[in-house]
């Protein structure tokens, strides 16, 4: 994303201390075309500080986003996670057979 020639017009929606947390926020914004600034405000990483996260990114994005930009991450963070129904195993795979029988008699002996 291409920077925004006037940044002072941004207000700070998060900010993010690890990679991951950098790259998830930056993409379900994106994902939703809302223009988002990630500014770098440490990275303590290659300094060798022990003190304070080692990474800090401030996610930015214009004030007119932000209300949308807020429930987008509140959404992503209280999301549940369902599992998926398992696959039904091939006839003649009996590893899988005999676990799906082992956890359900509770009979995992190991």
């Amino acid at each position: 994303m291409t920077a925004p020639s006037d940044t002072r017009s941004f207000v700070l929606l998060q900010t993010c201390y690890d990679q991951a947390t950098v790259m998830t926020v930056q993409s379900l914004l994106e994902a939703e075309e809302i223009e988002v600034i990630m500014k770098r405000v440490a990275d303590r990483s290659i300094e060798g500080h022990a003190r304070g996260p080692a990474l800090e990114v401030q996610a930015m994005v214009r004030p007119s986003d932000l209300a949308k930009a807020q429930a987008l991450l509140e959404a992503f963070e209280s999301a549940e996670v369902v599992p998926t129904e398992p696959s039904e195993a091939e006839p003649g795979d009996l590893s899988v057979q005999q676990f799906r029988e082992r956890v359900q008699d509770g009979n995992d002996e190991d």
